[in-house]
Parts: structure tokens; C-alpha cells; sequence
């Protein structure tokens, strides 16, 4: 998939992340993409930047010969925790009084 049907699917999930505020005029729809652009490109470095570091290539060259690794999906459990717990806590922080 390019980046540039990555970038339309955060848009597409922005949009329902926002339902049923959708925008309303030609300037809220243009911030929706504006906003969509980076969020889809920060994506794109933090997959790759866990993709291919170099714990991620030497758990993939130790465990190439076999198609189950615990070692490969305990890795990437904790990186989506890590993400999450991120996630929330930056969820947390926008939304301080």
C-alpha cells in the first residue's frame, strides 16, 4: 500500500474516530486533511523505526528458520502496549483542563 492510500485511510479514520462531529464547511474538511498528513507520517516513522531496529533484525534473523516465535510475539505485544500506553497518555494530557 503507498502513502498515499495510507494517508486516505487516516483520513477515513480520523473522520469516523469523529463521528458524529463530522465537518461541516470546506475549511473544517481541509484541517481534517492537514491534520491527517502528519498523523499518517509520524505513523509511517514509528513503524518503521520499530520495524527495523536492530533487536527486531536479530530476533528475525534468530527465529527465520521457524514459522512460530514466541520471542517475534512477545516483542511486538510489548511494543503495542508501549504504543498504547502512549497513546493514552498523550489522549490524557490533550485533554487537561
Amino acid at each position: 500500500m503507498d502513502l498515499f492510500s495510507r494517508f486516505n485511510f487516516a483520513t477515513a479514520a480520523l473522520l469516523i474516530d469523529m463521528w458524529p462531529h463530522h465537518p461541516r464547511s470546506v475549511l473544517k474538511w481541509a484541517l481534517l486533511y492537514v491534520i491527517a498528513f502528519p498523523v499518517t507520517l509520524l505513523g509511517e516513522w514509528l513503524g518503521d523505526g520499530l520495524m527495523n531496529n536492530p533487536l527486531t533484525v536479530t530476533i528475525e534473523r534468530k527465529t527465520r528458520s521457524s514459522k512460530f516465535s514466541w520471542a517475534r510475539i512477545a516483542y511486538f505485544v510489548a511494543m503495542l502496549v508501549l504504543l498504547a500506553i502512549c497513546a493514552v497518555a498523550l489522549l490524557c494530557w490533550t485533554e487537561l483542563p
